[in-house]
């Protein structure tokens, strides 16, 4: 017996270090010991108690569960911020449903509608989300629709700056909006691009440790932990991680749009729905909804389930199809596609309706109408509009290009009729064909005109409501904390994207879904920071098994495997087919897929630099991916334009940390220049053009260069009013406190004695090996710099060797520049003379006062022969 109480106290001593139940696991450990009456009584009892122990690890990690766009914002905001991210999903890529939204991301007063001139506004949006919704101006939806109008600006600019997206940046009108304020990229989809391109940069974080992410890992529950105050403690079906301990949760599993299960929430609030098809992935079960209803949570508007009226109904070509065809996922024809001129037509070939009316309305007709399917036409000069969604709908078979109105009848006795088991003749239906063609708004008016000409390439394909879109969700205040029923703040538990219910009333805006993830996935992840039990990642690099996406096997047997040709060059895609973000891909081993990619992605090559694809050389061998020189170089994680930002900053306030407390003329005007570059030439487009915004800011006031201090203070302002955009932290802008951070101590940049210039204006010695900039090159010290003498030419500044070098050749080279204003006026001078006085400048200090009385002369000489009338005038007189 005490070789077993031995093992039990170590056993005990063990658990200290271990977050559980703790204190009622040892004194309920020790009971049973003292208890005890023989080893073989003490063995059995402890093996009870044990096998009724959970065990907690403890992480300092905000955890996120949902890798689509809300939980993807989130993570990048909080990653950038530096903080520690545990993102959970249960598939086995990343994206979920925002991958497939193709139409864009809605903002008002975006700085590429100012730039395309397009007529809109904040509160324009606000009452057309209003006036959507179909809800009163006091109620819950209020305040988040003022809070995602408001914030669109910020979020459009954000999501494209962070993915990456390339301009030009396309903007569109869609069905109940006012205006053009739906933004997407100009080649491939916006949903696949925002995705990829937050999937790349959050993904930098993992090689450090910062974030973890566990792919095919299912949240099964969430509960507040009753030993550790304000942790929470989740539970999932993963052996990895069965249970963990973290300061927060954010809750991104999106909605419930394809929960038919036994515990379906649809079953519970719109069962009328359950027999139609869906545009969601089989993961969105509202697994988020359910688990947070168990801790407290209140849920908002669950019974307002949208239907979206044109999800395609034929299986797309290229991807794998479903085991059962009753269930499958449909795919959406985007609402663009309907807002560029596309329109709806019955069997018979006629408009019933008119296309950019709300989904509800559009919807509501076709059940109305009866027919269960309708055939989508898009007209040559729509199709030239989304011409992106043509080619990706035309390359999977979901739409069908014909040509003029005889193909289009023909698609609609093929499709239509035959489908039905009917006979129709064509004439028949050419007819009614020809008078919606002749006046396609006579029957029913559209409120932005199309034009449906009798030739032409037209694009047809068969669509049907389907289940899209729950608007119903947890309640969420606009600061992203979920309420309980009393309408109080549940600490620690957050939320974001379409798991929150009341953002949109009783119907969402097009464009709206992947705004409302952005807006709502920034402030979440600014709110969360504020939590006491938060805190920065302190460089620890966790171990939760494996982090990667694919679920493949990646030992598959070689004659397995798919070699597809993308570009020119060999892929192995295996890994990577089944974890594609827009649904399983089928592909033929040594397919090219060149089309198929352009087609989505436009020449974004970049998206085939992940793990799960390799590339793969002639001979066989796989080429490992070259990275770019600065992946691995300084701070961790981000892009490119994050990497140039981050130095770039540094570099700003460097300067201004080094800048002389007394500066000359010469150092104000040279550090104006400095900071005028950046506003002129820094390399990142969009970045350029918030800078120049910035640096009109009338409280920011123009550079302030009279002292060191000033102009430390002045950028450490402009540094706050771009992280405000970027929904950043403050920083302190108190002199002392800039200093602690900017002003190092730079022993070895500074000049020593023995390069100093001497008191008589003699040229220091040749600078000894040592490395830098000038140090260990050869370069000899030549005197005093003075940048308009180097903007002059560097020719020019290598004769200057004193301060009184300087001064006498800037007053001469001012008084060469006058006279060759004056040349322009008299026309006395030939430019060869103005071009062989500068020669004359660059050849010395010894040349000097006979040039400046020369020149002087020559001025004088002019001035006398110049007419008095006119020499008055000229001179103001």
């Amino acid at each position: 017996m005490s070789s077993l109480l031995f093992l039990s106290l170590i056993l005990l001593l063990a658990l200290t270090g271990v977050q559980c139940n703790l204190e009622k696991t040892k004194m309920g450990l020790m009971s049973e010991i003292m208890k005890a009456e023989s080893s073989e009584d003490l063995e059995t009892q402890l093996r009870q108690a044990l096998s009724t122990l959970t065990l907690s690890t403890p992480l300092n990690q905000i955890t996120i569960i949902g890798g689509g766009l809300s939980g993807l914002t989130t993570s990048l905001y909080l990653l950038e911020n530096g903080y520690s991210v545990l993102l959970i999903d249960r598939s086995n890529f990343l994206g979920g449903n925002s991958a497939k939204a193709s139409s864009g991301i809605n903002g008002a007063y975006t700085l590429y509608q100012n730039n395309d001139e397009v007529d809109d506004s904040s509160s324009r949006f606000y009452d057309d989300t209003m006036k959507s919704s179909n809800r009163p101006n006091d109620t819950f939806t209020k305040n988040l629709i003022k809070t995602m109008v408001d914030d669109s600006k910020k979020a459009v600019e954000w999501i494209l700056d962070r993915a990456g997206i390339p301009e030009p940046i396309l903007i569109g009108q869609m069905g109940g909006h006012t205006s053009s304020r739906t933004h997407r990229p100009d080649k491939g989809l916006a949903g696949a691009a925002f995705i990829s391109g937050l999937e790349k940069a959050v993904n930098q974080y993992t090689k450090s440790g910062q974030l973890t992410i566990k792919m095919s890992t299912r949240v099964t529950s969430i509960s507040k932990s009753e030993e550790n105050e304000g942790m929470w403690k989740l539970e999932t079906d993963s052996t990895e991680l069965s249970a963990v301990l973290v300061p927060a949760v954010i809750i991104c599993t999106g909605g419930f749009g394809n929960d038919k299960g036994s515990d379906s929430l649809l079953k519970e609030v719109a069962p009328s729905l359950l027999n139609l098809a869906s545009t969601n992935g089989e993961f969105t079960t509202g697994d988020g909804i359910k688990m947070a209803r168990k801790v407290g949570a209140h849920t908002v508007d669950m019974e307002m389930v949208q239907v979206h009226p044109t999800g395609f109904s034929d299986v797309p070509k290229g991807f794998e199809k479903p085991k059962n065809e009753e269930e499958r996922t449909l795919i959406l024809c985007a609402e663009v596609v309907r807002g560029a001129g596309a329109v709806l037509l019955d069997k018979y070939g006629e408009r019933f309706i008119d296309e950019l009316e709300t989904r509800k309305k559009v919807t509501e007709k076709m059940n109305e109408k009866g027919e269960g399917k309708y055939t989508i036409v898009v007209p040559p000069k729509a199709a030239e509009t989304v011409a992106t969604h043509m080619n990706i709908y035309g390359g999977k078979e979901l739409l069908v290009p014909v040509e003029g109105i005889e193909g289009v009848a023909e698609y609609l006795l093929k499709r239509r009729w035959n489908e039905m088991g009917e006979e129709k003749d064509s004439e028949t239906i050419l007819k009614v064909l020809r008078s919606t063609f002749e006046s396609p708004t006579a029957e029913v008016s559209r409120r932005n005109p199309t034009e449906l000409p009798k030739t032409g390439t037209y694009y047809v394909g068969l669509v049907q409501p389907v289940l899209h879109y729950t608007m119903g969700g947890l309640a969420v205040n606009s600061d992203g904390h979920v309420l309980d029923k009393e309408g109080s703040v549940i600490p620690g538990l957050l939320a974001a994207g379409e798991v929150m219910g009341g953002v949109h009333g009783e119907n969402r805006l097009g464009g709206s879904s992947l705004l409302d993830c952005v807006v709502f996935g920034l402030r979440a992840g600014n709110s969360v920071t504020d939590l006491p039990s938060v805190e920065k990642w302190d460089g620890t690099k966790r171990s939760l098994g494996s982090t990667s996406n694919s679920s493949s096997d990646a030992s598959a047997p070689a004659g397995e495997r798919k070699h597809v040709i993308i570009n020119d060059k060999i892929y192995d895609v295996t890994d990577y087919i089944k974890t594609h973000p827009g649904g399983a891909i089928s592909v033929e081993d040594g397919e090219d897929l060149t089309g198929r990619f352009t087609h989505a992605h436009g020449n974004d090559w970049s998206l085939l630099d992940r793990d799960s694809i390799r590339e793969i050389a002639e001979s066989g061998e796989v080429i490992e991916r070259e990275k770019k020189f600065y992946e691995d170089y300084g701070s961790v994680g981000g892009s490119w334009r994050e990497f140039i930002g981050r130095r770039a900053w540094f570099v700003l306030h460097s300067f201004a940390a080094k800048y002389p407390d007394n500066p000359t003329e010469a150092d104000k005007t040279a550090m104006r220049n400095f900071i005028a570059a950046f506003g002129q030439l820094y390399p990142c487009k969009l970045c350029r053009t918030h800078l120049r915004q910035q640096l009109r800011e009338p409280g920011l006031g123009p550079p302030a260069v009279e002292s060191r201090e000033a102009i430390s203070v002045w950028i450490c302002e402009l540094h706050n009013i771009v992280n405000v955009d970027l929904g950043k932290p403050q920083q302190e802008c108190r002199a002392f406190a800039i200093d602690m951070m900017y002003l190092k101590d730079c022993g070895e940049c500074e000049v020593t004695k023995s390069l100093e210039v001497g008191a008589g204006g003699e040229v220091g010695s040749v600078l000894d090996s040592g490395g830098g900039v000038g140090v260990g090159s050869g370069v000899q010290y030549l005197g005093p710099w003075d940048e308009k003498i180097y903007r002059r030419g560097d020719s020019l500044l290598n004769t200057v060797s004193t301060e009184t070098d300087a001064w006498e050749t800037n007053d001469v080279a001012d008084l060469i520049d006058v006279l060759d204003v004056m040349r322009k006026w008299w026309r006395v001078f030939d430019r060869k003379d103005i071009e062989g006085l500068r020669e004359e400048l660059r050849g010395g200090s010894k040349q000097r006062k006979a040039l400046s009385k020369r020149i002087t002369r020559a001025m004088r000489d002019v001035m006398d022969a110049v007419d008095g009338e006119v020499k008055a005038k000229v001179l103001g007189k």
